[in-house]
């Protein structure tokens, strides 16, 4: 997957391209910085679509450089490590919401 629209902190709304070429709008709910401890960024999004409205989604965001430009991507969060902590984070992050 890969988004066509910067997910930086002035950007709360991207549109995601699947695999197939299908665009959703989402927009990012949280950003978690953990270069520290992964090495990766993450964020948590929710799909602006009927079939995932009310589903909250973790990724981490990805840049590869292919060519001569730049391919922004969203990877599946690969440990049970890594999840604890978006987990942890997320928990905090909707208790004071």
């Amino acid at each position: 997957m890969y988004y066509e629209s910067s997910i930086d902190e002035s950007s709360e709304k991207f549109i995601l391209v699947d695999d197939d070429g299908n665009e959703e709008l989402c927009t990012v709910v949280l950003k978690i910085d953990a270069q520290k401890q992964f090495g990766k960024t993450y964020v948590y999004i929710y799909q602006e679509t009927e079939i995932d409205q009310g589903e909250f989604m973790a990724y981490s965001t990805t840049s590869i450089k292919d060519g001569p430009g730049m391919e922004n991507g969203l990877a599946n969060v690969e440990s049970e490590e890594e999840w604890a902590l978006l987990d942890e984070v997320f928990t905090t992050y909707l208790a004071q919401e």
